[in-house]
């Protein structure tokens, strides 16, 4: 199939490597995607299960990819490019980061915002302490003053 896409004009393939009755579990097949970066003369980028350095770094060494795609990984974590980057985790305020994405979802949906924001800022809360308190609290409010509030207390001072 990627021969065809390139003989077809494709300029560079993305593949992600798992297929999508494995949805987000098991362990990518990096094997495929080498072979395919094999096959074709245009670039190849691999995504699937790359969350951090070491991640990117695997994927990369066995697929011999030219690039790679990150999806799930940045959920909650936007920084996370940057890290990559630069090999450097950079120095992050969470509730400011929260509150600033909160804010512009807010702002661009209105009310319907604090319906969407709730899977966002869990995904912020991943890893902090009382985390399912945090959430909890979040999707049963209503009130976006309030949920400020809590992003303030939950996730203020944790860096």
């Amino acid at each position: 199939f990627a021969k065809t896409l390139e003989n077809a004009g494709a300029d560079k393939i993305m593949v992600h490597a798992r297929t999508k009755s494995e949805g987000y579990s098991g362990l990518p097949h990096y094997d495929i995607v080498r072979e395919i970066k094999e096959n074709v003369h245009i670039p190849v980028f691999v995504n699937g299960n790359i969350t951090d350095k070491k991640s990117l770094k695997t994927a990369l060494d066995i697929t011999h990819a030219d690039g790679a795609l990150i999806g799930r990984g940045l959920l909650g974590r936007p920084w996370l490019l940057s890290e990559l980057e630069t090999g450097k985790k950079p120095k992050i305020n969470l509730a400011e980061i929260a509150t600033q994405h909160f804010e512009l979802l807010m702002n661009y949906y209105g009310p319907h915002g604090l319906f969407i924001a709730r899977k966002h800022l869990a995904w912020y809360a991943k890893g902090q302490k009382s985390v399912a308190e945090f959430c909890q609290k979040v999707y049963a409010e209503k009130n976006a003053d309030k949920v400020l509030q809590l992003i303030q207390l939950y996730l203020g001072g944790n860096t």
